[in-house]
């Protein structure tokens, strides 16, 4: 279940089950619940309740509930929707605890089956297998939705065929088997650390560079600006923190071969449509034009406005959790709504269930649970990112050396991604913070025994 749930946790873009509500999309959240339930009944679940980032995370779910009940006059009243703020407030603590507590629990015992040695290459080969299959279907359908060859639609709509995929609308911006471009650039900001980390450790120059060529490649047709910029940041940090000289000017000499062959490739092919994509590209990092012409950056940083405006009212305890939506409602600045058909269609619109979005973590925890709520959120992402760098200035090319470099560069990628993400939903933050964990744990071991 857990290996099933790790190839498909990238999986969303069919109908599923609709009790399950925003999960029931979620492919991976069919087998990792499965596989917590198999691991429950087996009753041979270990809890590593003497860490102490599972501590301050138990603290931070505490919290989260102790906000909600101190603001039970407001979330008895609060009704949007068709729902209650009680009712949002159960849904949202549900899936809080489903992914901080469950999942994190499970994915521990889970590591806790392997020596770190066997670990390291279980979950590098799925990611590996896991990506070629999702090239696959993105090559594809680049060749069909961005270049427009139509013979090539007939090869996507096969894909239809196979689990978990159901993408009716091609676009020119790729998706593969994600239902928006979104959620492709999680996935690959995610598993970015694993593939670079095989420039590392392999010596076949095929199998060194092409696993990142080919993240590479869905990053630029997915046309998202979150996994333009957070993969380039991420390479940043590799480059210039990670590498030595000596393997930066040799990563350089055997990488630079590959990329002229792909970039001379695509412009005697197609020169005019590849520099259409550049451009585009380039255009899209324009922020402050963008603001008032792209309809999403006005909706998305409109949410983040209001949501501040509301922790400016409530800055200590916040509003409780979940409750963002009731509130933000009073406050959309005008300069967002203007022009903006999403607000009138779909976010003040009471015919449409869906709740608005708060589009960032970090300003929707503001808004819910206070000062107190998101400093504690910023402890454990501090020491996440300490503990993690810590194993890099280790002893180099151990496998504890490779652990640090793949869960820094990681999850410094997702850490920045939730400012335009509002989701705990975000498997790959729990599956690394259950491994950090787990290697934090087998060092507590040794000096106990």
């Amino acid at each position: 279940m857990f290996v099933f749930g790790l190839f498909f946790f990238s999986f969303n873009s069919f109908e599923g089950i609709q009790i399950f509500g925003e999960f029931s999309n979620e492919a991976a959240f069919y087998f990792f619940t499965v596989g917590s339930l198999l691991t429950v009944l087996n009753k041979n679940v270990t809890i590593p309740y003497r860490n102490k980032t599972f501590q301050i995370i138990i603290v931070f779910c505490v919290w989260c509930f102790i906000s909600t009940v101190l603001n039970y006059s407001t979330v008895a009243t609060n009704y949007l929707k068709y729902t209650t703020g009680v009712s949002r407030f159960i849904r949202q603590f549900f899936v809080l605890i489903l992914c901080l507590i469950v999942y994190l629990i499970y994915f521990y015992n889970i590591y806790q089956r392997f020596t770190l040695e066997k670990l390291f290459l279980l979950l590098r080969k799925i990611f590996l297998l896991s990506l070629l299959f999702i090239f696959t279907f993105g090559f594809f359908e680049t060749l069909y939705g961005y270049y427009g060859i139509y013979v090539f639609k007939y090869i996507v709509d096969l894909f239809n065929y196979l689990p978990f995929i159901e993408r009716d609308f091609i676009s020119e911006r790729i998706s593969s088997v994600g239902d928006e471009p979104p959620i492709l650039a999680i996935y690959l900001i995610t598993i970015f650390g694993w593939m670079f980390s095989y420039i590392i450790t392999e010596k076949s120059k095929f199998l060194k560079y092409i696993p990142l060529c080919l993240v590479y490649f869905l990053t630029f047709f997915s046309g998202s600006r979150t996994a333009l910029i957070i993969i380039f940041i991420q390479s940043l940090l590799f480059v210039f923190k990670l590498v030595n000289k000596k393997d930066f000017v040799v990563f350089v000499k055997q990488s630079l071969p590959i990329i002229i062959i792909i970039v001379t490739g695509s412009l005697l092919y197609n020169g005019g449509k590849v520099y259409d994509a550049v451009s585009e590209r380039i255009e899209t990092l324009n922020f402050r034009e963008n603001l008032t012409k792209n309809i999403s950056n006005q909706s998305r940083f409109g949410m983040q406005y209001a949501a501040l405006e509301i922790f400016k009212e409530n800055p200590i305890i916040g509003v409780g959790f979940g409750q963002q939506a009731y509130h933000t409602r009073y406050k959309y600045p005008a300069w967002a709504k203007k022009n903006n058909y999403e607000f009138a269609y779909f976010y003040e619109n009471t015919a449409v269930r869906a709740f608005p979005p708060a589009y960032n973590i970090y300003t929707r925890l503001l808004a819910e649970v206070g000062l107190i709520g998101i400093l504690i959120l910023a402890y454990i992402i501090f020491t996440s990112l300490r503990d993690s760098q810590k194993l890099i200035t280790g002893e180099p090319n151990t496998v504890k050396y490779l652990y640090g470099i793949v869960l820094h560069i990681s999850l410094v990628g997702l850490y920045i991604n939730w400012f335009q993400n509002d989701s705990f939903k975000i498997y790959g933050i729990w599956l690394y913070l259950a491994l950090l964990i787990r290697i934090q744990m087998e060092k507590q071991e040794t000096i106990d025994d």
